[in-house]
């Protein structure tokens, strides 16, 4: 799972077992070990590529294996719309690492997808809790807020996000996007979409 401030997991070489990069405008994936890129899927490593550039920071967070496995399939099952099978990494994964935020990051963006806000929320929140820099964590709770129609939080998260200052063009995109959104609900009075139906 990749993002501005986020942690991929990379099954590595014997010593480890498993390495957490992180990154937010590092200049080569030629820093992380060739044999943990070839054992992933084609689809994760077009997925982490468009995600943006990646740099090895050194042993910032060594996973178990197991936890990094499971993360990882549940990426891939996701990429394939299988979010069943995703969701079942994703908390295979958190079972596995309670205290890996990146894994409640992404278990809440599944969940935003299969518009599960509230539960959506609650991963988000938890991955605020264990690192609360974590950008991906901010933007998509703000969506996950927005989807739900809590629009005053969806406002707070974003105002937070904005005092962290972010630079990846992809974190002040979304953030963008939700703002948009925001200033549409309040043009419709701050109705939720929901209510109309």
């Amino acid at each position: 799972y990749a993002g501005s401030h986020w942690s991929l997991a990379l099954p590595l070489n014997p010593v480890f077992d498993g390495l957490a990069l992180s990154g937010d405008h590092g200049p080569d994936i030629q820093s992380a070990n060739v044999e943990g890129i070839a054992r992933m899927s084609k689809k994760a490593i077009a997925s982490l590529l468009l995600a943006g550039p990646i740099v090895l920071l050194g042993l910032i967070a060594v996973r178990t294996p197991p936890a990094i496995r499971a993360l990882n399939e549940g990426s891939e099952a996701s990429l394939s719309g299988r979010y069943d099978e995703a969701l079942r990494g994703y908390d295979q994964a958190i079972a596995l690492d309670p205290k890996w935020a990146t894994a409640h990051c992404a278990r809440g963006d599944l969940l935003i997808k299969l518009k599960r806000y509230t539960d959506a929320t609650g991963s988000l929140r938890e991955c605020l809790r264990l690192e609360p820099g974590h950008f991906d964590g901010r933007t998509s709770l703000a969506m996950a807020l927005l989807h739900g129609c809590d629009y005053a939080a969806a406002q707070v998260a974003l105002d937070e996000l904005d005092r962290m200052k972010p630079t990846h063009p992809r974190v002040l995109h979304n953030a963008e996007w939700v703002r948009t959104r925001l200033k549409s609900a309040a043009v419709l009075g701050g109705r939720c979409p929901k209510e109309e139906e």
